[in-house]
């Protein structure tokens, strides 16, 4: 049986947990609307930055999409490799000769990029991928865990969305969920949103949405609500327990 969380492919933005204002700015990246500039995805590790990711740039371009891993070993499916024509690049050199050796294998104008996990990048990576923002690119996905390691003038050519709304540091110093004061989210809400799209998870997989087995997985860590994956991997676990799948 596949694992939920690493094999499933979203077929709208609705796949996808999101405040209601990462929502709004997510949307103008949607199914008809051409991409004008680049995306910087940031939040915690876990959200799904790197699925809405693929998505996004799948409806913008399905026929050009490259990514760089500025990870040093990243596990794709071969199906994935193909769906999205993922080159896979080890960091070389802090990443400076493998960002130079992957836009210049690539058409910068046409090719939709997403450059996944920008924190693993060095300082020369980051110097390399800033030059090819600056001298012209034609759509790229950015993705990071940190905000901080983003140079101010790869900023500047990004929108920046946000994907967390948990406030994952208040949260664990009170012991209580805490949702970010920008996010226009209740935490109530949040909840209801995790246990929608495990929902959707649950049909796609052939099971019945089952709202308050979400809800009991939820209950079980703090950590699902700020950790996409860990939910979704436990919400199989109970799925397939209730139905002795197992």
């Amino acid at each position: 049986m596949r694992d939920w969380a690493t094999g499933f492919q979203a077929e709208s933005l609705d796949d996808f947990a999101f405040s209601k204002k990462a929502r709004e700015r997510i949307q103008r990246f949607g199914l008809k609307t051409k991409m004008r500039n680049h995306l910087l995805l940031f939040g915690t590790s876990g959200i799904g930055k790197t699925a809405v990711a693929r998505f996004l740039a799948g409806q913008n371009n399905a026929d050009g999409i490259k990514e760089f891993a500025c990870e040093t070993l990243v596990s794709l499916t071969e199906k994935e490799r193909r769906l999205f024509h993922t080159e896979m690049i080890n960091r070389l050199d802090g990443g400076e000769k493998g960002i130079t050796r992957f836009f210049a294998a690539s058409d910068r104008k046409t090719d939709v990029f997403i450059i996944n996990e920008f924190h693993d990048l060095a300082e020369k990576g980051r110097n390399a991928l800033k030059s090819v923002l600056e001298n012209g690119l034609g759509r790229a996905i950015i993705t990071t865990n940190s905000l901080n390691v983003i140079d101010a003038a790869i900023q500047s050519r990004c929108d920046l969305v946000n994907v967390d709304s948990v406030n994952y540091g208040e949260t664990q110093k009170s012991g209580k969920l805490v949702m970010r004061d920008d996010c226009g989210m209740s935490s109530g809400e949040w909840k209801k949103e995790l246990i929608r799209v495990g929902g959707v998870y649950a049909k796609r997989n052939g099971y019945e949405a089952d709202d308050a087995l979400a809800k009991s997985v939820l209950d079980e860590s703090m950590e699902h609500l700020w950790d996409l994956r860990k939910y979704v991997r436990n919400l199989q676990y109970a799925y397939e327990d209730k139905s002795g799948d197992l």
